[in-house]
C-alpha cells in the first residue's frame, strides 16, 4: 500500500501547506532512479522503498529547506508465514543415558568411562575387541534390571565431568563402576572425587593393564576401590554389574 503526505514548504515569509500527492500519481511515478513528472520531485528507489526528495518547490527559490527531505515511501507485501525450519538436535557431551528410577535413587548404578572408550570396537579392536559402548551399555542395563536394579552411563573425554557425575552420584546413585581409562594413572580429583562419594566402587579395565606398559600398572583408583575388575573384556562389565547387585542386594 502506497501512502504519501507532503510537508510544510517555505512561501516568503508565511508557511503555505501542499496538497497531499495521490496514491495512483505516486504509484506512477514511482518506477526506478530518476526525476518523476511531477515538477519539483524525484524518485529514488532503494529495494522495496522509494524515496522522494524535492529538487526545487516552485515560490521557494529563497527558502532554505528547498533541499528539504519530503518523504519515504515504503511498498510492504503481503505478510507471509515463514516455514518453520526443524530445531537441530542438541549436542551431548557428556555422552549420557540414564534409566533412573526418580524415587529409588539408592538402586541406580552409575557407569563411568573414561577418555577414548567412546570409540570402543573402533579403535584397536585387537585390545579392546568389537563390541560398542553402546553395545556394552544395553547388556548391562539387561543384567541389573534382572536384579531390579537401573544403570545410568557417563561417558567423556573430560575429567572434569566425570568429577561432576560422581559428586552428583553421592545422592542420587548407590554404587559406581568406572573405567578411569587413561585417567586411572594420572587423576588424583578422580581418586579424591570417589572417596568423598563414599559409595561401593568397582575399578575396571577391559585389558589387564598389568601386562601392558609400565607406566599402566600404577592406578590412582585402586586404593579408594571395593573391586577391581581387570582382564576380562567387556565381559567385565558383566561381572562389576553383578558384583554391585551382590554387594547392595546380599
Amino acid at each position: 500500500m502506497w501512502t504519501a503526505v507532503r510537508p510544510r514548504a517555505c512561501v516568503g515569509s508565511g508557511l503555505a501547506r501542499q496538497a497531499p500527492l495521490s496514491t495512483q500519481a505516486l504509484g506512477a511515478q514511482a518506477t526506478g532512479r530518476g526525476r518523476s513528472e511531477q515538477p519539483g520531485l524525484c524518485a529514488f528507489r532503494t529495494g522495496k522503498a522509494f524515496e522522494f526528495v524535492t529538487d526545487r518547490l516552485p515560490g521557494t527559490s529563497g527558502c532554505p529547506h528547498h533541499l528539504s527531505r519530503l518523504l519515504l515511501l515504503t511498498h510492504r507485501d503481503p505478510p507471509t508465514h515463514p516455514t518453520r525450519m526443524p530445531m537441530p538436535a542438541p549436542m551431548k557431551e557428556p555422552h549420557m543415558s540414564d534409566a533412573t528410577t526418580e524415587n529409588a535413587p539408592g538402586r541406580t548404578i552409575l557407569f563411568l568411562n573414561g577418555p577414548n572408550l567412546n570409540l570402543l570396537g573402533v579403535r584397536e579392536p585387537d585390545k579392546y575387541g568389537s563390541t560398542t559402548l553402546r553395545e556394552v551399555e544395553e547388556t548391562v542395563a539387561k543384567t541389573l534390571s534382572a536384579h531390579g536394579l537401573t544403570a545410568r552411563f557417563v561417558q567423556s573425554n573430560h575429567e572434569g565431568v566425570l568429577v561432576d557425575a560422581i559428586h552428583a552420584a553421592r545422592t542420587e546413585c548407590g554404587a559406581i563402576v568406572i573405567n578411569p581409562a587413561a585417567f586411572t594413572h594420572t587423576s588424583v580429583a578422580l581418586r579424591d572425587a570417589i572417596a568423598a562419594a563414599a559409595l561401593p566402587t568397582i575399578e575396571l579395565h577391559i585389558t589387564n593393564v598389568h601386562k601392558r606398559e609400565e607406566f599402566r600398572h600404577h592406578s590412582y583408583i585402586s586404593a579408594v576401590a571395593d573391586a577391581v575388575i581387570v582382564g576380562a573384556g567387556t565381559h567385565g562389565y558383566i561381572l562389576a554389574a553383578l558384583h554391585v547387585a551382590h554387594l547392595l542386594l546380599g
